[in-house]
């Protein structure tokens, strides 16, 4: 039966498998977004494969939003820092501080949090 936590060990493993692959061929190779169907049979995950040291989604928010890169940001859930920007630029990438795993913020929140710093200080 495939199922959410399923998706996740499994996301993990071949994330961990995909890694000494990409490195021999000098790329980065990572699980993007998966689904499972609502009956567990089946599952896919996306498949994103970048050139080792290139980030598109960095080179994006250094040409949109120059202000921001680097920006460090506080929320309830913790401290990051702006690192790209989604390809339909809607929303950046933030870098979790203590453990650098990625999440998407929408550039309003970004805002937001930044603005209120500002404010406190």
């Amino acid at each position: 039966m495939i199922d959410r936590e399923t998706m996740k060990r499994l996301r993990n493993d071949i994330d961990a498998l995909m890694k000494p692959l990409g490195t021999t061929h000098g790329l980065s190779i990572k699980l993007g977004n998966g689904s499972y169907t609502l009956d567990g049979k089946s599952g896919h995950f996306k498949l994103e494969i970048t050139a080792e040291g290139t980030s598109l989604t960095a080179e994006a928010l250094k040409q949109r939003y120059p202000q921001y890169v680097g920006e460090a940001i506080e929320t309830p859930h913790g401290k990051y820092t702006i690192v790209g920007l989604k390809p339909r630029g809607t929303s950046f990438l933030i870098e979790r501080i203590h453990d650098k795993k990625v999440f998407v913020m929408s550039i309003s929140d970004a805002q937001f949090y930044l603005n209120r710093a500002v404010a406190n200080a």
